[in-house]
């Protein structure tokens, strides 16, 4: 049982997590800032950070099995429960790493949130005013041609609010 390779495999998820929070913060604030020129980029690099944990998560799995295997514990066992099988101070170490784990994983979901959230909005803001743009939709203020397909005066009046 090698407990030092499991807790290295952990070390190395949770500074690919951090890159992937780095990342994805870019990501958020490009979007924000309107700097859009750069997102491809930013996006080429938060999949690329997924991608290594990935591999990572794949290196980790062999590497907890072994250890379980060792415990006499099923291989697909949660680290929760091989860590606290684990020896002092192994048991000690796993548990934080398995904390800071889970924590980045959080701040991952937040940011995705967010950025979903401002992209949807986006998204929502860009289909309405093609919407308006339409020539064949009767809410349209301009025709194909670039001029004004109707009168846009609205009024309480007339009955067209």
């Amino acid at each position: 049982m090698n407990y030092s390779d499991l807790s290295n495999v952990l070390e190395y998820e949770v500074s690919l997590l951090d890159k992937l929070v780095y990342r994805l913060d870019a990501e958020y604030l490009l979007v924000e800032g309107n700097r859009h020129n750069y997102l491809m980029s930013a996006t080429a690099e938060v999949n690329e950070a997924l991608e290594a944990i990935k591999e990572a998560e794949i290196r980790r799995a062999v590497v907890s099995a072994d250890v379980c295997m060792s415990l006499d514990l099923d291989p697909l066992t949660p680290l929760a429960e091989i860590a606290d099988r684990a020896p002092e101070p192994w048991s000690t170490i796993l548990k934080e790493q398995r904390s800071n784990l889970i924590s980045l994983t959080n701040t991952v979901a937040e940011i995705k949130e967010k950025l979903s959230r401002m992209l949807a909005q986006r998204i929502a803001i860009t289909e309405e005013v093609l919407s308006l743009l339409d020539s064949s939709n009767p809410m349209s203020m301009y025709g194909r041609d670039g001029r004004r397909s109707r009168d846009t005066t609205i009024s309480l009046l007339d009955g067209r609010i």
